[in-house]
């Protein structure tokens, strides 16, 4: 069964990235080592957003990422920058929260919230 409140939430996310002019490179990016929700390219910036749909007021940005989250992460990102032989750009990891309410969602950015490489 899909997680729609993950999906609502990453539709929103994209959407709130994409009005500050950033363009999306993938949507949902697997490979061996694990997924990135959304990598998005901010200037010359190669950005890897995870994007968390809460509910809960007590998660930090950074407190609903774990370590071993946070080491599949890297590994993707770093697999996806050499394949695409931009190891040499300027890349960072954000997190997006969307918490989904009634009458209005509340979208945070979080800029380079998990150090890389």
């Amino acid at each position: 069964m899909p997680n729609l409140s993950g999906s609502l939430g990453e539709a929103l996310a994209l959407n709130f990235l994409k009005k500050k002019g950033w363009t999306l490179l993938a949507r949902n990016l697997r490979n061996r080592f694990g997924e990135i929700d959304l990598v998005m390219k901010d200037g010359e910036r190669i950005v890897f957003v995870e994007v968390k749909s809460l509910r809960s007021e007590s998660l930090s940005p950074e407190e609903s990422i774990g370590p071993r989250k946070i080491r599949h992460l890297k590994k993707t990102a770093l697999l996806f920058l050499q394949k695409n032989q931009w190891l040499e750009r300027p890349a960072r990891f954000d997190v997006v929260t969307v918490r989904l309410s009634v009458p209005q969602n509340l979208i945070e950015h979080f800029s380079d919230v998990i150090t890389f490489p």
